[in-house]
């Protein structure tokens, strides 16, 4: 495309200079696009052939009927230079474009394009809010627009001839399109609105106000509602891509991962990679050591039972691994999963608790009701040595 770009500028400044050139496509040009063409129908039929079926309905049958459509406008853009088909040249070479498209699955493979990826994500889910951002767009300026023709029709119909606004009006107001295009263009730097709101103050100052009323609700109102419901919903939509989340968890645990280093680091003040209890205690009193916390969404209040936390291996000492896992395990999605893990033991414990509460409860009874016939006998045969 460089190559065809620049013979055609050359071959324009020579038409300027006064020389009669033909328009022909470089022969070097024509081979190196009929190479890549067949490059290209090499590897999807190799693909054919090691898929098999899996081409046309394993899991990359859109990509591949995608592949083939573009190699088949790629090799009739090669075969149609050949045989001189004239115009048909130009719409095949713009079908051809549409082969850069997979340049976007790189995206899941390169890891350092995450931020591209992320953003290419977010303005393909905001489509959809696009749609209705124009039906908003739509209707508003439609309203503003009725008011707006009847206004410079009412004009019109007495201006002068030589008048500069019924210049401006056929200009900018002619049609209900135009009129609506123009109110577009005035609050989104298409056309300078002051000239517009000049027109309107010398129709009438009325009308006037109502245009500068526009321009305010549209800009500071309509824009920035519709700017914040494009920015949640695509970084809504985003975030749902299940890599663009690893990813974002994976930088979020290497970020607390670090700023848990570095307090430990901070709370350490004699350099010797741990800290016993009493050091502990004395850096957690600091105040610019408690705001890290609590911007880890760590509130500690018992600085005792936060220590026994942390030391798992009762040394009655930190090290920086104990430290920092203990930390990512107490704050954050972590700490959420080990509360609802602790539930259930709970639960699980309850039920024991109670089942065994009931079973010792049952044979209780078993036992009272053995001891309640034991009784009923003695009584009975008691009864019996007395009458006799």
């Amino acid at each position: 495309s460089n190559s065809t770009v620049q013979e055609s500028v050359e071959i324009y400044r020579a038409r300027q200079g006064g020389a009669d050139i033909a328009v022909s496509r470089s022969d070097s040009v024509l081979t190196w696009e009929t190479c890549f063409a067949c490059i290209f129908l090499v590897e999807v039929l190799l693909r054919l052939v090691a898929q098999e079926a899996d081409f046309f309905l394993g899991p990359d049958c859109a990509w591949n009927g995608f592949d083939s459509i573009i190699v088949g406008f790629a090799m009739a853009d090669s075969v149609v230079p050949v045989f001189a088909l004239g115009g048909a040249t130009t719409s095949m070479r713009v079908l051809k474009i549409i082969r850069s498209l997979r340049t976007l699955r790189l995206l899941r493979i390169a890891p350092w394009m995450y931020k591209l990826r992320f953003m290419i994500l977010a303005c393909v889910h905001s489509i959809s809010a696009l749609f209705w951002a124009c039906a908003i767009f739509a209707v508003i300026i439609f309203m503003f627009a009725i008011v707006f023709m009847d206004a410079v029709g009412e004009y019109l119909d007495t201006a002068a001839v030589n008048d500069s606004n019924a210049e401006t009006i056929v200009t900018f107001f002619d049609s209900l399109p135009k009129t609506m295009l123009s109110l577009f263009m005035s609050f989104t730097g298409g056309v300078d609105w002051w000239k517009l709101q000049e027109m309107f103050l010398d129709i009438s100052i009325l009308y006037g106000l109502l245009f500068f009323i526009f321009i305010i609700f549209s800009l500071i109102s309509v824009m920035n509602v519709v700017m914040s419901i494009f920015v949640s919903d695509s970084m809504e939509f985003a975030r749902a891509d299940s890599e663009i989340r690893n990813r974002w968890e994976l930088q979020e645990s290497r970020r607390r991962w670090q700023m848990l280093s570095n307090i430990f680091e901070d709370m350490d003040v004699n350099k010797i990679g741990r800290l016993s209890f009493d050091d502990f205690k004395t850096q957690m009193e600091r105040e610019e050591v408690r705001s890290l916390f609590s911007y880890l969404e760590m509130d500690v209040t018992d600085v005792s039972a936060f220590f026994r936390l942390l030391d798992v291996d009762r040394t009655e000492s930190l090290d920086v691994e104990e430290f920092v896992i203990g930390c990512l395990r107490l704050c954050g999605i972590s700490n959420k999963i080990d509360m609802d893990i602790s539930m259930q033991e709970v639960k699980l414990m309850t039920r024991g608790i109670l089942s065994t509460i009931q079973e010792h409860e049952s044979k209780f009874l078993d036992k009272l009701c053995t001891i309640d016939s034991k009784l009923t006998k003695v009584r009975t045969g008691l009864k019996e040595t007395m009458f006799v």
